[in-house]
């Protein structure tokens, strides 16, 4: 079908005057025109097509002109009625006009003259149905649009002095937010249901609309219920058909309001919080600045809040700043924390205490270090009593030291004139009180070494101690001739005192001496659970089960008691456990337990098995 061409019904009593009007109007006119002798085969053929207009004589014998308008816009029918008249009659024309005819035209001797009309107005109705059937779709979509918004629209009058009038339009929303129906609200001024809270006086309100022909602005709306809920209203003034009127938008902010009051108690608990806990927290900027200091933060430093936040580090701290900054960087550049910082700091008062310091880097949502949060505690007292403690006992050790030495020198001499007098004794009735002599020397000489080791333990802090090298370096140490050391651990690294070498020397060192039969000592490492166990095995002849226990006392008579109680106390400083777990006859076996975080696998090297 063309859409330029244009469907004409045209219905006429007389032939050859609905002939002549039929070719008058496809011959001259861009139109395709059925024709139809009667009313009532019109109606038939409206049925079954489609057309644009209906041209219709009024003076016909079954049904009338103005009767078949009437029929037709009682089904319906919306297409437009032209009615043509050979009668003069103006009470036909207004009642054609009244049933809904969109024009007439009268009949006269000049057929062609009255066809050209026709094709005009036809034109011209075809016209204006097309521009009413855009507004009409505008006007629904604009209806459709209004009534979706998620916010309320409030279209209201405006008084003399600028604020709200009866309302003039509404939309859905507005209507559901409120609980009213439309009739009901279009009867109303938003004044009437707004709270007297206003964020902004009513009269700045106005004076706001009058000038700058817009405001914002929060207050109450009450519901028909009762119940109010908090609204943001942001109107403007518009001028319409010579007149002022305005809308608004209304928004409920009840969640808003909802969420700023939870965001407010947050921050005023971790107000409580900062301003409670024993520490002093800080937050500074990546440039070395004081952001936000809590309240103990400022009365440590003897200083107002005020003085602190905004202030450069170097202003508040001149010759621990450069220090300072460069933890921070630390922190800013690898995005960790940097813990357990022991420094020193300056008081207001000059007064200088230790403290310690833990940084935390904040991060923004790319991921880059925005702030820093800093956390430090007083440790003046707990760090000079460990410096007056390592004073005592460095003093105490050299005490020891020199003691232990003098005895030591003693004892060379009671080993010296006891062998002088046993090569001279020729009385045998003294040799077995000298060979006690000698034991018990002996013994002293022991106990004194064990004391030198003892003394030693702990007192340097724990490091990773790679084991595969650590168990290499004991074999180098000792002359084997018939025992057989396989070192099976490898990439295995361990953090404990530094004296763990002494604790693989003497389980050597006791398959060496008290193996007996022993041929092979092995040393390898599994995985149980999240335990490490290291494993010293001979195939001596072992301990017997009553003794298991008791060779780590350091009672234990056959001289091993004081090495693995020794080896013992070493393992304990991390949380280390020793145990001998062999069969009696068939080897002894010494499990040394790492726990979870003691152990660590160097690189390209698997948990052992």
């Amino acid at each position: 079908m063309n859409d330029d061409l244009i469907h004409v019904l045209y219905v006429d009593d007389e032939p050859d005057f609905l002939e002549m009007g039929k070719r008058i109007l496809e011959t001259h006119e861009n139109f395709i025109v059925e024709s139809s002798t009667s009313a009532n085969e019109a109606l038939k053929k409206l049925k079954g097509s489609v057309y644009e207009v209906i041209v219709s004589d009024y003076d016909m014998p079954d049904l009338d002109g103005i009767s078949f308008l009437k029929q037709l816009k009682e089904e319906g029918n919306k297409i437009p009625f032209i009615l043509l008249t050979g009668r003069g009659n103006e009470d036909i024309v207004i009642e054609a006009l009244n049933a809904g005819a969109a024009y007439y035209i009268r009949k006269d001797k000049n057929v062609e003259g009255i066809f050209f009309e026709l094709g005009h107005w036809i034109k011209d109705i075809i016209n204006q149905k097309k521009i009413l059937d855009e507004l009409a779709y505008r006007k629904d979509q604009f209806y459709k649009i209004f009534n979706h918004i998620n916010d309320a629209i409030h279209v209201h009058e405006v008084r003399d002095d600028y604020l709200p009038g009866t309302l003039i339009e509404v939309n859905d929303i507005a209507c559901t937010m409120l609980g009213y129906t439309r009739e009901e609200m279009l009867r109303l001024s938003p004044l009437e249901f707004s709270t007297e809270y206003h964020s902004i006086p009513l009269e700045e309100i106005g004076n706001r609309l009058k000038i700058m022909k817009s405001a914002i602005f929060e207050t109450g709306h009450k519901k028909k219920d009762g119940t109010i809920i908090p609204v943001e209203i942001n109107v403007h003034i518009y001028s319409f058909q010579e007149k002022e009127i305005a809308l608004a938008v209304v928004r409920d902010i009840s969640l808003r309001k909802h969420n700023e009051e939870v965001i407010r108690q947050m921050v005023l608990d971790q107000e409580i919080i900062l301003d409670n806990i024993p520490a002093m927290v800080w937050y500074k900027d990546t440039n070395n600045n004081f952001i936000r200091v809590n309240r103990n933060g400022a009365q440590y430093l003897g200083k107002s809040i005020e003085e602190i936040e905004g202030k450069s580090t170097y202003e508040l701290f001149p010759d621990l700043a450069d220090k300072y900054y460069q933890d921070d960087l630390e922190v800013i550049k690898s995005r960790t924390p940097k813990t357990g910082i022991v420094e020193q700091m300056t008081l207001s008062n000059g007064e200088i205490r230790w403290v310690q310091t833990d940084k935390i880097p904040l991060l923004n949502g790319k991921g880059e270090v925005e702030k820093l949060i800093v956390f430090v505690i007083d440790i003046d007292e707990n760090k000079k009593y460990e410096i007056a403690l390592k004073t005592v006992n460095k003093k105490l050790n050299l005490l020891s030291s020199i003691t232990r030495h003098d005895i030591l020198n003693q004892i060379q001499v009671l080993f010296y004139y006891s062998d002088i007098i046993s090569k001279q004794n020729n009385d045998n009735s003294l040799t077995n009180y000298i060979e006690k002599i000698r034991l018990s020397t002996n013994n002293i000489y022991r106990q004194l070494i064990f004391s030198r080791d003892y003394q030693d333990i702990g007192v340097k802090a724990p490091t990773w101690q790679n084991i595969h090298d650590l168990i290499n370096k004991i074999i180098k140490s000792f002359k084997f001739e018939k025992l057989i050391l396989n070192n099976e651990v490898e990439g295995i690294l361990v953090y404990a005192d530094p004296l763990l070498e002494k604790v693989f020397y003497n389980l050597t060192e006791n398959t060496i001496k008290y193996g007996e039969k022993a041929t092979k000592l092995s040393y390898y490492a599994q995985q149980t659970g999240e335990s490490l166990v290291i494993i010293v095995e001979d195939d001596g002849v072992g301990v017997p089960d009553n003794l298991k226990n008791a060779i780590f006392n350091r009672e234990y008579f056959k001289n091993t008691g004081f090495g693995l109680n020794l080896s013992r106390e070493i393992l304990t400083i991390t949380d280390i456990n020793i145990k001998e777990t062999g069969t009696f006859y068939s080897g002894a076996r010494f499990e040394i337990i790492v726990p979870k975080g003691g152990y660590r696998f160097s690189e390209n090297k698997s948990d052992p098995t």
